[in-house]
């Protein structure tokens, strides 16, 4: 299990002189969406291309459970993480099923095993296999292609998964819903991902953590509601943008305090567990996606309440009175 991945005071300069990275130390902590923002060539593609040896530093390091990754084979390395880029980068010549089931195939999976794989990770991208698994790249959509870049991300079942910029090209509506999506995939999954995207609202929606960059520095680290509440400077609070500020914490306020404000503590019908994380948006959308009449709101092992299908809906009116 990986426990974190440390930089530590890590420099890139290119041949001609250019700093991209200046000094940066930063921990993306296990099981945990961390996203690197910041304006263009800020250094934020150059740091994630260190993590998987894409780019060698100058200086610095890079430690995945205390050791260094540059003392570690790449073509070993980069078959224990998961990658996904903007332009997707399936093989057109090759079916999806056999995109997906690469890296496996480069570890020797058994043929079953690895077929069985590629039906479950098309089924975790919301792809039927029957469906999906025989096609090539140029028949689907490029948010079906994008989907299918994230199942074979995830293939080998990797600790770590790079994103980099992953859904910038696609339109609004795919992208929202990847965006969606990509939130239930890690709730289930719990994996460390590092995810680059130049988009503050993408990273508020997405993150549990942000890093965000300048000039190839690192000018904050924090959760989203640390970063909108508490700016470092100016440059961030600037980047972030006072219309969006507002908006987010009038959002987060209002679902925080709506969901513990209508847990009760006892039921009488079947229900759901789900992470108190969620919001009274989510939850609505577990209900009607479940088809049940509560849910059961869980941190690690201990019950905090429960939501019956009509008091969420009670608070999602109410929220959206408070919002009017």
């Amino acid at each position: 299990m990986i426990r974190i991945i440390e930089v530590k005071d890590l420099w890139k300069r290119f041949q001609d002189g250019t700093e991209a990275i200046k000094g940066v130390s930063v921990k993306f902590e296990t099981n945990k969406l961390t996203c690197i923002i910041g304006p263009s060539g800020c250094g934020k593609t150059t740091l994630l291309k260190h993590l998987n040896q894409l780019e060698a530093p100058t200086s610095g390091d890079i430690l995945i459970d205390n050791e260094s990754i540059f003392s570690q084979d790449e073509v070993a390395l980069r078959r224990k993480i998961g990658y996904v880029i903007q332009k997707i980068g399936l093989f057109p010549h090759m079916t999806i099923a056999d995109n997906i089931s690469i890296v496996p195939k480069l570890l020797k999976w058994e043929k079953r095993t690895y077929q069985k794989r590629v039906d479950e990770m098309l089924e975790l991208v919301s792809l039927e296999p029957d469906i999906y698994a025989n096609r090539y790249p140029l028949e689907l959509s490029g948010g079906q292609q994008q989907r299918v870049g994230v199942a074979r991300a995830l293939a080998a079942d990797p600790n770590i998964i790079l994103m980099d910029e992953p859904f910038s090209a696609l339109d609004p509506i795919s992208r929202e819903q990847l965006q969606e999506h990509l939130q239930e995939i890690q709730k289930r999954l719990k994996k460390t991902i590092v995810f680059v995207t130049h988009d503050m609202d993408e990273a508020l929606k997405i993150a549990d953590k942000i890093v965000l960059m300048k000039d190839g520095e690192v000018e904050q680290i924090g959760t989203p509601d640390e970063i909108v509440n508490h700016p470092a400077n100016d440059f961030v609070r600037s980047f972030i943008g006072t219309e969006r500020m507002q908006r987010f914490q009038k959002t987060s306020k209002r679902d925080v305090g709506s969901l513990r404000q209508w847990y009760v503590s006892e039921i009488d019908v079947p229900a759901q567990p789900v992470e108190a994380d969620y919001s009274v948006a989510e939850a609505v959308e577990l209900m009607v996606q479940q088809d049940v009449l509560a849910i059961e709101i869980k941190e690690g092992e201990q019950i905090l309440g429960y939501l019956t299908k009509d008091r969420i809906l009670e608070a999602l009116v109410l929220e959206r009175g408070d919002a009017s």
